[in-house]
């Protein structure tokens, strides 16, 4: 359904490959990072979960902290002093070169505390409140990922480029990670993307009816705005 010339002119390749069937250890954003980068499962992330308390006698503010074996939402993940992420290790004991980029929330605390029962709508206020968005021809959306993206394409350039030349050694590896902010909403792309998309080969999913969706589903998308208009009796 989508043109993708370049990524097939890679799969052609010698040792180019596709992969076809994907997963993930949390469906949650900085979960997956948390899981992706720690290599431990959600359930096994322990950190420290801060909460502001109030004494209702004297009204003082307190903080409680709370040992949590793991991380279930966007506001926890590896505590900020986590020394055990795979591009630490891969710079510490085997000589890497690392280069972070983009998007990096996935410690504890990346978030606000909301999001752990509110979904997004405290901090997106679109998040299902509009349609996709298409924009002019000059308009890029997620301005910010296409600068992260350009930064660290530059880098590789500039790493084999050191390499070549004999500042870098040509046979020490380096790692890159790349976080992304496009797969999350708003929903944007612009003319030149969209008119390369058919429109007829595009099998857009309908709302089944409120009583028919399971209660997680109907839970979830009433916490994120994003169930369909109700008719008022």
């Amino acid at each position: 359904m989508i043109p993708l010339p370049n990524l097939h002119q890679l799969e052609a390749q010698p040792g180019g490959c596709s992969f076809h069937r994907h997963y993930t250890n949390s469906p949650v954003c900085c979960t997956s990072c948390s899981t992706l980068l720690s290599g431990h499962h959600a359930h096994k992330i322990a950190h420290i979960q801060r909460q502001q308390r109030t004494d209702k006698t004297t009204g003082k503010k307190w903080i409680r902290e709370l040992a949590v074996n793991g991380a279930w939402n966007n506001s926890e993940g590896p505590p900020v002093n986590f020394q055990h992420r795979i591009d630490q290790i891969l710079e510490r004991s085997l000589n890497y070169t690392v280069k972070l980029s983009g998007k990096r929330d996935w410690t504890t605390g990346g978030h606000t505390d909301n999001v752990k029962m509110s979904g997004w709508a405290d901090e997106l206020l679109f998040v299902c409140g509009d349609n996709g968005t298409v924009r002019g021809p000059n308009i890029s959306p997620h301005w910010d990922d296409w600068k992260a993206l350009n930064e660290t394409v530059d880098w590789m350039k500039n790493y084999q480029k050191g390499q070549e030349n004999g500042t870098i050694d040509k046979d020490k590896p380096f790692f890159v990670y790349q976080g992304m902010n496009i797969v999350h909403q708003p929903y944007l792309t612009n003319e030149h993307w969209y008119n390369k998309i058919d429109p007829n080969k595009i099998n857009v999913p309908e709302w089944i009816p409120l009583e028919k969706l399971h209660p997680c589903d109907l839970q979830s998308s009433m916490m994120k705005g994003c169930i369909p208009p109700m008719e008022m009796p």
